[in-house]
């Protein structure tokens, strides 16, 4: 065992500090250290570089947690563990003319995000799935896609537009000519997308009532100020779960760049919601809601079966984000119905290099808030990362890292059985990364 954990350090620090070829920025990086998973030890290697050449990017992600009984078997027991080796290839960025990226999908967005809004196909480090997500803007029309899970059935759909008065020839209208006209469809193709209930029995769980579920929606979207510097639109969307309910939002969004070290933006919507309908069905924590909603007992309750308790309510959405120099940046957004019991959902990310010497990042998503006092409250409703580090030098990062996020509950309590659910999982991590940017 120490000569394996001798070997794999060496590996990714020879991987750290790689020669300088001809790609652009691209960051080699690997790190060593210990985690703490609920309590229990292992060492930890992980391997990660991000090489970029031109448009094309590649991320890897090779992550390693053994002990004396060897390796963890939940890094390698699918067969997306080993694919998702590969983090992501991708071309071109978002907002490019084209753009798409396979692999893991981490806050998509489809159109202004009331069907889709920050959807993470990776809600566990013990279940990483392939996706993916494209889109292309070819000035008169374009459209995005999306597929969430390549090994088994998950989301797919996308949306497509036209800019009718440039289809026409009227590109030369001031601000009415930029008028977009979209729809979309998102179906979920996991039969438990939308079930009766999962009655479990000792280690043994049946599903029943299942059914895959769908989205549709259309969208008038007017950006008014499109330039460099300034951009402002307005946008009016609809959409409707099929089976269920309707709901329809007014928005406004605001993105402000007049140099390459500063960014800030702003998005406002006015919710309009209907009886069995939730805005932004497909977010961040949907891959966890859709099997664990509600438990009672033995039985346990998905995503769709909460659409049955809900009347329809007006609420809000805002979000603001930006960046300072590369030394901060930050996004954050919160949801809510007034007077509706925990119907908050609140998301906050950022990073910041503070001098040469520290860094730290940090990520917290959570749900069913119902007053200010469970905002920040850790348990089954949050998702959270924080590292903090202290660089000796400048192609190593020693750091602490506390992650609460998710891990898979299997069918029969088997490794490699089919996924029922979700609980929750603590990991601590103290870690030596090395990294070289060139």
């Amino acid at each position: 065992m120490k000569k394996l954990l001798f070997l794999l350090i060496a590996l990714s620090f020879v991987f750290a500090q790689a020669p300088k070829g001809k790609m652009q920025e691209s960051i080699l990086s690997g790190g060593t250290g210990m985690v703490w998973i609920d309590g229990k030890p292992y060492y930890q290697v992980t391997i990660n570089p991000e090489l970029s050449f031109s448009k094309i990017g590649i991320g890897l992600d090779l992550r390693l947690e053994f002990n004396n009984d060897g390796i963890r078997k939940e890094n390698f027991n699918e067969t997306s563990d080993y694919l998702s080796i590969i983090r992501y290839i991708r071309y071109g960025q978002k907002g490019d003319p084209f753009y798409f990226r396979v692999g893991a999908l981490d806050f998509s967005t489809i159109g202004n995000g009331t069907i889709v809004s920050y959807y993470s196909n990776r809600p566990s480090i013990d279940s990483r799935k392939i996706g993916l997500e494209m889109a292309f803007d070819a000035e008169k029309y374009g459209a995005e896609l999306i597929y969430g899970n390549f090994g088994l059935a998950g989301i797919a759909g996308g949306r497509a537009f036209v800019r009718p008065l440039q289809m026409a020839g009227m590109s030369d209208i001031p601000v009415l000519s930029n008028l977009e006209l979209g729809g979309t469809y998102i179906i979920d193709l996991d039969k438990r997308a939308d079930f009766d209930s999962t009655i479990t029995v000792g280690n043994t769980s049946k599903t029943y009532g299942e059914k895959t579920l769908s989205v549709v929606g259309f969208d008038v979207t007017l950006p008014i100020i499109k330039s460099g510097i300034f951009n402002f639109k307005t946008y009016y969307d609809f959409a409707k779960i099929l089976n269920y309910g309707s709901g329809s939002a007014l928005g406004a969004k605001l993105d402000i760049n007049p140099v390459e070290t500063f960014m800030f933006g702003a998005k406002f919507e006015y919710r309009i919601n209907g009886d069995e309908y939730i805005p932004g069905y497909f977010n961040s924590f949907y891959e966890i809601e859709r099997y664990n909603w509600k438990t009672y007992g033995n039985k346990t309750y998905g995503k769709a079966r909460s659409l049955d308790e809900i009347k329809g309510k007006n609420g809000y959405f805002g979000e603001l984000y930006g960046s300072i120099a590369k030394i901060v940046e930050i996004r954050g957004s919160y949801e809510r119905i007034p007077d509706e019991p925990k119907s908050g959902i609140l998301h906050i990310n950022g990073t910041a290099n503070l001098g040469e010497s520290y860094a730290a990042r940090a990520g917290y998503d959570k749900r069913n808030i119902d007053g200010e006092s469970a905002i920040f409250k850790v348990d089954e409703n949050t998702i959270m990362f924080a590292e903090f580090g202290y660089r000796p030098y400048k192609f190593m990062l020693v750091s602490m890292a506390y992650i609460w996020n998710f891990t898979p509950e299997r069918e029969g309590g088997k490794s490699d059985g089919k996924i029922i659910g979700y609980k929750t999982q603590k990991r601590i991590e103290p870690r030596v990364t090395f990294s070289y940017a060139f």
